[in-house]
């Protein structure tokens, strides 16, 4: 369980693109959810596409151009996920080119305060660390960070340089998870039509091509 006193407000990242990180952050949030805690996915991965479809959630045509227009008011940019009782998402306004920019911007960090105090469990989607250094722009509004790794994509030395360094800094870590090991629990099935769109494809007994490509 991540709510509670290990943290209410919890980064999901990776060292690289490719470890699952954003299967693994709706997964969790799903799984939350289900278990009745009143839950919430922020798509903080401004870089790309918001991951929305995948839970039949239409993205707002204007928050591409107007990020924090969108960002300014939580129940504007807040949508009820139709199929999963208590899960909400606010998605990306992305793709766009001052990510960091926005990031950083007041309306966030005021979004994020007025969803700690409507939530349960806030899970924030971030880019992987070797792309940029979002997700450590938000440590100042979380209380502890995710860390996802993949074997075969993660390699253990940039990893241990990029842990020892984030304890150094004092980033409040939570844990980590491995994706694609044969020793991961199968995360809680959730109430979906499809649930290929919410799956990593080397979970154990993967559905075949999920629509939410591991990143």
């Amino acid at each position: 369980r991540l709510a509670g006193a290990r943290g209410k407000v919890v980064a999901v990242t990776s060292l690289e693109p490719g470890a699952g990180k954003s299967v693994t952050a709706y997964n969790l949030a799903i799984a939350a959810a289900h278990a009745g805690q009143r839950t919430l996915i922020i798509e903080a991965d401004l870089r790309s596409p918001s991951h929305a479809p995948s839970l039949n959630i239409t993205v707002d045509p204007d928050a591409a151009s107007e990020p924090l227009s969108y960002y300014g008011a939580i129940h504007t940019c807040t949508a009820l996920a139709p199929d999963v009782a208590n899960l909400y998402l606010i998605p990306s306004a992305g793709p766009q080119a001052k990510a960091a920019m926005i990031l950083e911007a007041s309306e966030l960090s005021r979004l994020l305060k007025d969803a700690r105090s409507r939530y349960d469990l806030v899970i924030v989607d971030t880019p992987a660390l070797e792309q940029c250094n979002d997700a450590l722009l938000l440590q100042p509004l979380i209380d502890g960070l995710l860390f996802i790794t993949r074997p075969g994509i993660t390699l253990g030395k940039p990893l241990g340089t990029v842990l020892d360094q984030l304890v150094e800094d004092e980033v409040p870590l939570l844990g980590g998870v491995i994706n694609g090991s044969e020793t991961v629990a199968r995360p809680i099935t959730p109430p979906l039509s499809d649930t290929r769109n919410l799956y990593a494809d080397s979970l154990p007994n993967p559905m075949p091509a999920p629509a939410l490509k591991p990143r």
